[in-house]
């Protein structure tokens, strides 16, 4: 028994069956993948690994090995076991604590992307509102010019309809006015005929009676 089973497991003294089952499955794993070690030194290795399991694998021998160590290493070998698997307990805490803040910051990181692809959506939303309401205000222009335009082509309609009346209602006029005047004019030319005739039959009778005179 030249080395110490639970360094050449690299665990503490206390550690669970568990974890002298896992170190041992690791340490014969990479003395198997080892290409550097021949045959016979591969072979010696895994029969001390071998060893070691077994004892620290079973309560029993494994508390007669520790007495054993007790016994030859003394309180300084037992303070460093101790010392060792504080060390180990430590590393374990980094581990598990650098694990927490990586699954933290992918957390974060995650929470980040979903508030940023939340935020495009808003922004994409917003987006194809504005362009709805542009849309709209255009229809509602393109309506308002259209409406302007039919008015303005019906008062200009209007207008022209008013001037035709206006100048149809003149022309009638003038031909009213135009002909009640020619009615006028025959009436006093008729006037004219009638006194001049009175005025030749006057003469006529003046001078038959001057005659018989």
């Amino acid at each position: 028994m030249d080395k110490d089973y639970y360094d050449l497991l690299e665990i503490a003294d206390n550690a669970p069956t568990e974890m002298v089952a896992r170190a041992f499955q690791v340490k014969s794993n990479a003395i198997e993948a080892d290409s550097k070690l021949s045959d016979s030194e591969r072979q010696s290795r895994m029969v001390s690994l071998q060893e070691a399991y077994d004892t620290l694998s079973d309560p029993v021998r494994r508390s007669a090995y520790d007495e054993i160590l007790t016994q030859r290493a003394g309180a300084a070998g037992r303070l460093w076991r101790t010392v060792l698997g504080v060390l180990v307990a430590i590393a374990v805490t980094a581990a598990v604590a650098a694990f927490v803040v990586n699954e933290n910051r992918k957390r974060e990181e995650a929470q980040a992307e979903s508030e940023r692809a939340a935020q495009e959506e808003v922004l994409q939303q917003r987006k194809i509102m504005e362009a709805a309401e542009k849309r709209r205000l255009a229809l509602e222009q393109d309506r308002a010019e259209r409406e302007r335009a039919d008015q303005e082509r019906l008062e200009k309609d209007r207008a022209e309809q008013e001037k035709l009346l206006a100048n149809h209602k003149f022309v009638v006029d003038n031909s009213a006015e135009r002909a009640e005047r020619d009615a006028r004019e025959r009436n006093q030319d008729e006037a004219n005929k009638r006194r001049a005739a009175a005025e030749l039959e006057r003469q006529k009778r003046y001078l038959n009676e001057r005659g018989v005179r």
